[in-house]
C-alpha cells in the first residue's frame, strides 16, 4: 500500500475508535440519567406506599398508592401491605386506624 494512504487508513481507524468511545460514553451518560430519573423521589413528603391490597374496605375513599407523612388510614376490614421509605413492610388488618 502506498505511504499517503497508509497514513489515511492509520486516521480513519482511530477516529472510527474515538467516535466508538464517545458513542459508548454518551449511552453510559444516558442511562445513568434514565436510572437516576426512576429512583429520585418524586414527593419528598411521600413515606412509603400500598404495596398490596386484599379485600379492603375503607372508612370513607381509599388513600392512593404514595403515602404521605401525617396521612390518616381507617381500615374497616381487609388488609394492606405497606412499603415504607426505609425498606420496612408493614401489613395492616382491618379493623385498623393508623396514621403515617
Amino acid at each position: 500500500m502506498p505511504r499517503c494512504c497508509s497514513v489515511f487508513s492509520r486516521a480513519n481507524a482511530s477516529t472510527g475508535s474515538s467516535r466508538r468511545w464517545a458513542i459508548v460514553g454518551v449511552a453510559a451518560a444516558l442511562a445513568m440519567s434514565v436510572a437516576a430519573f426512576f429512583m429520585w423521589p418524586s414527593d419528598q413528603s411521600s413515606v412509603g406506599e400500598m404495596v398490596q391490597v386484599t379485600q379492603s374496605e375503607w372508612l370513607g375513599s381509599r388513600p392512593g398508592k404514595s403515602l404521605e407523612e401525617g396521612q390518616r388510614l381507617q381500615l374497616v376490614s381487609g388488609s394492606v401491605e405497606l412499603r415504607l421509605a426505609s425498606g420496612v413492610r408493614v401489613v395492616l388488618e382491618g379493623k385498623t386506624d393508623a396514621v403515617l
